[in-house]
């Protein structure tokens, strides 16, 4: 197939819900997995916390103390599932950073080789430094990075997700990426939609490259347009925050849920780069 991808046919999945222990503690463990993005695509090599991507929805109570393991599962050696181009800026519509593909340009080679070497990072949150998934304290395979969270916060949505030094923006995209609620007593009194009916979404942006043929192969793709060749101090290239010409929600490309009349409550998590989103409520009726 060509870029064309047909909106509105695969099924929007929720991500499991995660709880800790009696104890108190929680392991997550850090995994590759092959993620069917869309029905017309072949499975996407991808990382994910516990296998899935998103990962699963921690779900603690207001000041329940909580540890957690995130302990990295990827093998030493294995392959990076992103791909990192560098394109120049052309001129029509769309822009190169909206179209599928390389292009032609080759594969930054330092992306390509990038270990599997993750520290996980619960975004917002109130934690003591040595909690917080500080950015040079990433763990490669078999290690565990131990946090733990006090969770004295009114409820909230928070999501966690890579935080390694540097290749934050590939891991992120690779997959590693979830949400975490804290719930209490008051929202509990507030009688909002519950159970099927609370929805956890993850929306991304995401692009795919291409085979000879010009066919999408399902892999991720990461591509930036160039603006300068080589900056006058640095001498690097300097180059657009990531824009993709693909919406996911909770990984899968425009999913649909049925829903049966009544109120639903949406937990939106917006985890682009660079592109702005709006959304809209729309009714055939």
């Amino acid at each position: 197939m060509t870029g064309e991808i047909e909106p509105y046919v695969d099924a929007l999945t929720v991500p499991p819900v995660l709880r800790p222990d009696a104890s108190g503690e929680l392991v997550v463990e850090l995994r590759p997995a092959w993620v069917r993005m869309h029905r017309q695509l072949p499975p996407t090599l991808m990382w994910g916390y516990e296998g899935t991507v998103p990962g699963p929805t921690i779900e603690v109570r207001r000041g329940e103390r909580i540890k957690v393991a995130w302990t990295n599962r990827i093998p030493k050696g294995s392959e990076y599932p992103v791909t990192a181009v560098e394109v120049g800026q052309t001129a029509g519509r769309p822009a190169p950073h909206n179209r599928p593909g390389r292009e032609g340009a080759e594969p930054i080679k330092e992306v390509t080789a990038l270990p599997a070497w993750s520290v996980t990072h619960l975004h917002g949150a109130q934690t003591g430094g040595g909690n917080d998934g500080w950015a040079d304290n990433a763990v490669g395979f078999g290690d565990a990075q131990l946090s733990e969270y006090p969770n004295d916060h009114p409820a909230v949505q928070y999501w966690y997700h890579d935080h390694a030094m540097n290749i934050t923006r590939w891991n992120v995209y690779a997959g590693l990426v979830g949400t975490y609620l804290i719930r209490d007593d008051e929202e509990d009194a507030l009688g909002l939609p519950s159970g099927a009916r609370e929805l956890p979404l993850i929306l991304a942006d995401r692009n795919l490259d291409q085979d000879e043929d010009g066919r999408l192969n399902g892999r991720l793709l990461h591509k930036t347009t160039q603006l300068v060749a080589a900056h006058p101090e640095t001498g690097k290239p300097v180059s657009l925050p990531f824009q993709g010409p693909y919406t996911t929600v909770n990984g899968t490309i425009w999913p649909y849920l049925d829903v049966e009349a009544g109120c639903c409550r949406a937990r939106w998590r917006w985890t682009s780069a660079r592109r702005p989103q709006v959304t809209r409520r729309t009714s055939t009726r």
